[in-house]
């Protein structure tokens, strides 16, 4: 396991990203999630992490309702963090360059969801959700997936008694921010990204407008050996991980090469050997 000094917790509101000392990369859904759901994880259980995943709302050219889900790159949000923290608590409504929003619904890193698949149930007139089990339908599960609730994650959510929710904007109250009459009315609106702790089941909310509520966001040095993120076959990895879990083939040459430094006793007398004659070529050149 990294030491404890590989992680670095920012407390603040959805801002504090801007604080992440150098070096440090603020953790994803998948990483975070990886990281509580396991025993002796207390303080991450109980605490509200920020992430930074953006969630654009838009309605699709048949006129359903669709979500966007982007990674921290595509999170515009963030680009006009400022304007965010004033305009997104008291309105709710936070809408930016509209070419440019489509660009990040558009692009490939972006996971795009249509209401209509998810099933959702009204919490009230703003939220809705729907329960997170291993019997969600497979667009559900997708969602699941995306926000870091992977097979064994939720498994031990469920084991510890939690109901784990997905929380959206209500489709409602969409269709009327929608329907407005001025030109941008149809232009697609911006939400945060927020994971609640235990107390609070747990629950994932793509819905947060309220960006200025302390919470915490938490990074991880850049360079920490960590296992892919992607699910594969319907589960995804633990992270982090031990380092003779790791497979070198699935890092790219400065992080292999680095592993190899830090690591050497993850090598036997063939790899040894396969890396001696590597060097000798090259000197020989």
């Amino acid at each position: 396991m990294p030491a404890q000094n590989e992680y670095a917790i920012i407390p603040g509101n959805l801002g504090a990203f801007r604080q992440l000392p150098a070096g440090y990369k603020w953790q994803t859904a998948l990483q975070l999630q990886n990281d509580r759901c396991q025993d002796g994880q207390e303080k991450l259980q109980n605490t509200w992490f920020w992430l930074p995943h953006g969630n654009v709302f838009y309605q699709t050219k048949e006129g359903k309702l669709g979500w966007g889900f982007t990674d921290q790159s595509r999170n515009l949000i963030l680009k006009s963090i400022d304007d965010a923290l004033k305009v997104l608590p008291s309105t709710g409504i936070f809408r930016l360059n509209a070419k440019a929003s489509q660009r990040a619904i558009e692009h490939k890193s972006t996971q795009r969801f249509v209401y209509d698949a998810l099933d959702l149930k009204d919490e009230n007139k703003d939220w809705s959700y729907f329960f997170l089990t291993p019997d969600n339908s497979p667009e559900q599960q997708r969602v699941a997936h995306a926000t870091g609730f992977t097979s064994s994650n939720l498994a031990y959510l469920l084991k510890k008694g939690l109901r784990p929710r997905i929380f959206l904007p209500n489709s409602d109250y969409l269709t009327k921010v929608f329907s407005g009459t001025e030109e941008s009315a149809r232009d697609p609106i911006w939400r945060a990204s927020r994971l609640s702790g235990f107390s609070y089941n747990s629950y994932f909310g793509a819905d947060n407008h309220g960006v200025d509520y302390r919470g915490a966001l938490r990074g991880v040095r850049r360079g920490v050996l960590r296992e892919a993120d992607a699910p594969e076959k319907g589960e995804v990895p633990r992270a982090p991980v031990d380092p003779s879990d790791i497979k070198l083939a699935t890092l790219d040459y400065e992080t292999a090469y680095r592993t190899i430094l830090s690591h050497p006793e993850l090598l036997d007398r063939s790899k040894a050997a396969d890396l001696a004659r590597l060097v000798a070529e090259h000197l020989a050149k």
